[in-house]
C-alpha cells in the first residue's frame, strides 16, 4: 500500500513537471503514449450522449467537447497542427444544463482570464515566467458591487495539483478535482471505459486537454488561495464566482472521460457555441 502511494505521488509530481515544461517552454511538444485502442465513432450516439468527444472536423475551432449525464457541458477552443494534434488551447467555455455559462481564456498556454456566470472575473497578468515560477498580478472584479481589487501573484509550479486542490478545499470548503488520464487502473473499472479513439490521437488531442486543466488547477488554484485569505468575507463570494469555471471544467472532465469518442461534434451537439469573446481588454 505504501509503495503504491509513493508511486502515485511520484507520478503526479512527474506530470506536473511535464505540465510546466509542455505549457511554458514548448506547448504540447511532448506527447503521451497509451495502450488504449479503438477508433471511429459509435452508432449509439445521440444529441444527449454523455462523454468526451474529440472533434474529427479539423477545420473547426472547437477541438474537444464534453458532456455529463446531467447535461452540463464544456467546449475547448484552439488551433491544430498540420497533423491534427493540438497546437494551442485558447479558451474553454462551460455551459450548465440550466444555461449558465462561464469561461477560461489562455495566452501562450497559460490561464489569463476566468469569468463566472454572474460576470465576476479574474484577470491574471504575468511579469516573470519560468519553468518553476510565475509572478505578476491578478485583478478580481465583483459583478455584484462593480468593485475591483488587485493582488500580487507568486505561483510555485513545483507544487503538485493535488496539494493545491487540498489547500483550496481547506480554505473555501469546495472540492477542486484533479483530472487524470483514463487507464485500466483509474477511478472507473476497465469494463466501464469506452475509448473509441486510436492511441496516437489520444496522445495528440486528449492528453493536452488534461494537461491544460491540471495546469489551471496549479496556477489558478494558488492565485485563488492567495486572494481568499487576503479579502473580506463579502469579497470571497466574488472570488468563488470568478473561479467557478475552474471547478466546473475540472469536475466535468473527471466525469466524462469514461467514454471518449472521435466524431464530428455536430453528431452529438445540436449546436456549437462560438469561442468566448470577453468584454474587457486582456492586454
Amino acid at each position: 500500500m505504501i509503495t503504491r502511494y509513493v508511486y502515485r505521488r511520484l507520478a503526479r509530481e512527474w506530470l506536473v513537471a511535464l505540465v510546466s515544461y509542455a505549457l511554458l517552454v514548448a506547448p504540447f511538444g511532448c506527447q503521451f503514449t497509451t495502450d488504449l485502442g479503438g477508433g471511429g465513432g459509435s452508432d449509439d450516439l445521440t444529441p444527449t450522449s454523455a462523454g468526451l468527444f474529440v472533434n474529427s472536423n479539423v477545420l473547426s475551432p472547437v477541438l474537444v467537447a464534453g458532456r455529463n449525464t446531467a447535461g452540463d457541458a464544456f467546449f475547448v477552443y484552439g488551433t491544430r497542427e498540420l497533423g491534427g494534434g493540438i497546437r494551442e488551447i485558447e479558451s474553454i467555455r462551460v455551459r450548465t444544463a440550466g444555461g449558465q455559462e462561464s469561461l477560461i481564456v489562455f495566452e501562450s498556454g497559460r490561464p489569463v482570464y476566468a469569468e463566472g456566470p454572474d460576470g465576476s472575473y479574474v484577470r491574471i497578468t504575468y511579469d516573470e515566467v519560468s519553468a518553476e515560477r510565475l509572478t505578476g498580478s491578478a485583478k478580481v472584479y465583483d459583478a455584484s458591487t462593480g468593485q475591483t481589487q488587485t493582488f500580487a501573484v507568486n505561483v510555485d509550479l513545483r507544487e503538485t495539483a493535488a496539494q493545491v486542490a487540498e489547500a483550496v478545499a481547506s480554505l473555501t470548503g469546495q472540492t477542486l478535482e484533479v483530472p487524470e488520464l483514463p487507464t485500466d487502473s483509474g477511478k472507473a473499472p476497465a469494463a466501464a471505459l469506452r475509448i473509441n479513439i486510436d492511441s496516437s490521437l489520444f496522445s495528440l488531442l486528449v492528453a493536452p486537454v488534461v494537461l491544460v486543466v491540471e495546469l489551471c488547477v496549479v496556477v489558478m488554484g494558488q492565485v485563488m488561495a492567495a486572494m481568499f485569505v487576503a479579502v473580506a468575507a463579502v469579497t470571497k463570494a466574488a472570488i468563488l464566482a470568478a473561479f467557478s469555471p475552474l471547478f466546473l471544467v475540472a469536475a466535468l472532465l473527471g466525469e466524462v472521460m469514461v467514454r471518449i469518442e472521435y466524431v464530428p461534434l455536430l453528431d452529438v451537439f445540436v449546436e456549437l457555441p462560438e469561442a468566448p469573446h470577453i468584454n474587457i481588454s486582456i492586454k
